[in-house]
């Protein structure tokens, strides 16, 4: 996991973050055939892909929309690759 470490010549905090140096691309993976709607990619974090997230954290969501389905303005899913991870409650 990351470390948050002092930088003493520029007096700033830094994260470092070793582990990161691996992106997915880095691993061999079977691929998924790409989707498309109309002429644009599936994208699994636009509205109505919400079952291709994880479970999201928050939403702004409209009156009534239910968590983990359509009628949001602001969805957060966690990160797959998190430099931090959450611990405790938000």
């Amino acid at each position: 996991m990351a470390e948050i470490r002092r930088d003493l010549l520029k007096n700033n905090w830094v994260a470092l973050a070793p582990e990161s140096a691996l992106k997915p691309r880095d691993f061999p993976i079977k691929r998924r055939g790409i989707d498309a709607v109309g002429n644009k990619l599936f994208c699994p974090f636009c509205e109505g892909h919400e079952a291709n997230t994880p479970p999201e954290i928050m939403a702004v969501r409209e009156d009534g929309s239910a968590p983990g389905s359509p009628g949001w303005s602001i969805r957060v899913v966690p990160n797959k690759f998190a430099v931090f991870r959450l611990e405790g409650e938000l």
